[in-house]
C-alpha cells in the first residue's frame, strides 16, 4: 500500500532536509494547519506578512490573505464573522531555504531580482518558481520560505537537490 505521507513519498527522515551543503540547508515542512480566507480581519497591507496571535498571515489581494498556522489549528472565527474560510492544509508544502548561500537557489529558480527589495523580511510575493506557481517571502537575513502545491512537492524537491549542487559547485568556484 502507498504511503500517504509526503515525507515517506519523498524519502525524506523526520528533520524533513531534503539538500544540505556546506552553506545551505534546504528542509521541507508541512503546516499544521493552513486556511485561504476572504473578506476576513484583521486586513494586511499588500505584500506583506503578519505575525498574528494564532497564525502567520500572507497577503494574496484584496480582501484575500493566506493564513498558516505550524503549531495547531486555526480558529475560523478568528477572522470575524463575514469571512470566507477554506481549508487547504492538505494542498500546501513549504520549503524553507536557509544559509548564506539561498540567494544562489533564488536565482537559479526565479526571473524576480533578489535585491530588489521583494525578499525583505515581512515581505511576500506570488511569482514564478523553477516554472512553478510559488508564494515566497524571506523569513530572516539568510532565510527563505517557498509555499507550492503539494502534489508538486516532488518535482520540486528533485530541483531543489539539483539547484543546492550547482550553487555549491557555483560558490566553490568563486
Amino acid at each position: 500500500m502507498a504511503s500517504n505521507s509526503l515525507f515517506d513519498q519523498l524519502d525524506l527522515g523526520a528533520d524533513g532536509v531534503i539538500a544540505k551543503g556546506d552553506n545551505l540547508v534546504v528542509r521541507l515542512a508541512i503546516p499544521s494547519h493552513a486556511v485561504m480566507v476572504s473578506n476576513g480581519h484583521p486586513s494586511i497591507p499588500p505584500n506583506r506578512v503578519e505575525n498574528l496571535s494564532l497564525c502567520k498571515a500572507f497577503w494574496l489581494g484584496p480582501d484575500r490573505m493566506l493564513a498558516i498556522s505550524e503549531h495547531g489549528r486555526i480558529d475560523a472565527e478568528f477572522f470575524g464573522k463575514d469571512a470566507l474560510v477554506s481549508d487547504i492544509t492538505d494542498g500546501i508544502a513549504l520549503f524553507h531555504i536557509s544559509g548564506p548561500c539561498w540567494r544562489e537557489i533564488f536565482v537559479r529558480g526565479s526571473a524576480e531580482n533578489p535585491d530588489g527589495g521583494m525578499l525583505d523580511t515581512g515581505l511576500c510575493a506570488q511569482t514564478l518558481f523553477a516554472g512553478l506557481d510559488a508564494l515566497v517571502h524571506c523569513a530572516g537575513p539568510e532565510h527563505l520560505v517557498i509555499q507550492i502545491e503539494r502534489p508538486l512537492a516532488s518535482f520540486f524537491s528533485l530541483w531543489l537537490i539539483e539547484a543546492t549542487k550547482a550553487a555549491q559547485a557555483s560558490l566553490a568556484a568563486k
